[in-house]
């Protein structure tokens, strides 16, 4: 049994999206940042992340930060999709692929 078993056919023949690991000066390829961070930049990170409760879960559905960036352009915080790279905004803008059937769950 291969972890594509339980997927629909449509999805199961999809290749996945990667972005391989290769020597070179700057990834660009994987929205990576070629230069080192300034140090006083370091230094702010680590005096915010002080202050971080770590223990405990953030708020999922970033309503702090979508409130600030929604009196930032002037639009409604319900308006603003947070996400962890384009690949989860697709997925929570569609939540089923138009290959599947129709459920109550995706209406």
């Amino acid at each position: 049994m291969t972890w594509t078993s339980h997927l629909r056919p449509a999805l199961a023949g999809l290749d996945i999206y990667d972005s391989p690991q290769v020597a070179a000066r700057a990834r660009l390829h994987a929205n990576e940042c070629p230069e080192p961070w300034p140090a006083e930049v370091m230094a702010e990170l680590g005096r915010r992340l002080e202050a971080v409760e770590l223990g405990r879960y953030p708020d999922a559905s970033g309503r702090s930060l979508r409130h600030l960036l929604a009196r930032q352009h002037g639009c409604d915080p319900d308006a603003i999709v947070l996400g962890n790279g384009s690949d989860e905004v697709i997925s929570c803008c569609s939540p089923r692929s138009p290959a599947a059937p129709p459920s109550r769950a995706s209406w």
